[in-house]
């Protein structure tokens, strides 16, 4: 008398196997999340690089500039040169300053006053004239000025795509006209009376410069 209830369990038992879903594969692999990421291929920038992406050439109303992204400096960039000075344009590589300032932080001592041939008249003529529409420029400090110098073996030790006419040669007489005046002081005798200049050519500085019996270039600067 229970084959019928024994039949009806066989019955439901073949019904639960068949409607049971199948059971998914057992993966050995770890989850995505736990499987270890590979970085991407790094590649180090060249020093070039480096002070292509940290410079930025300008130009306002012809007067051509290179603005340091990094330092947050504007510089002067020097027009086309024919070897021959001409002070009533202050932007002409060819001409020679000596070292001039008035101005209380001068390091002790102003230097020599020759009028339209030293720096405070070239920074004068910069701000009269408002290159590149600012009336702010001035000597660059000794660290200012040594930013612009590239790192490497090869000589010159500046970048002259981005800073065309600038005075290089080394193999001169007096050979320190090849180089560019700071406002820093550097120590003589008399205290404050010489400063400091960068040479592009080797890519050093020089102290111990006569501010009075030197005549270098110059590159203006801004914030």
């Amino acid at each position: 008398m229970h084959k019928p209830l024994l039949s009806c369990a066989i019955l439901l038992l073949a019904a639960s196997a068949q409607a049971a879903p199948p059971q998914p594969a057992i993966s050995t692999q770890a989850p995505a999340r736990f499987a270890p990421k590979v970085s991407p291929k790094i590649s180090k920038a060249s020093p070039s690089q480096l002070k292509v992406q940290q410079f930025q050439a300008l130009e306002v109303n012809g007067d051509r500039m290179v603005r340091d992204n990094i330092n947050n400096l504007v510089w002067e960039v020097k027009a086309p040169s024919d070897n021959l000075p001409a002070f009533n344009n202050p932007n002409d590589p060819d001409n020679t300053y000596s070292w001039h300032d008035p101005q209380p932080e001068n390091g002790g001592e102003v230097g020599s006053n020759r009028p339209g041939g030293d720096t405070a008249d070239f920074l004068a003529a910069m701000n009269s004239r408002r290159y590149g529409g600012f009336n702010n420029w001035r000597l660059p400090s000794k660290e200012e000025l040594e930013t612009l110098i590239t790192t490497g073996d090869n000589e010159p030790h500046i970048n002259l795509a981005l800073f065309p006419n600038t005075k290089l040669r080394t193999n001169v007489v007096p050979y320190q006209h090849w180089a560019y005046w700071t406002k820093t002081t550097s120590f003589c005798n008399p205290q404050g009376g010489c400063a400091w200049a960068v040479k592009f050519q080797m890519g050093k500085s020089v102290g111990g410069l006569s501010k009075s019996g030197k005549k270098l270039y110059v590159r203006a600067v801004r914030r």
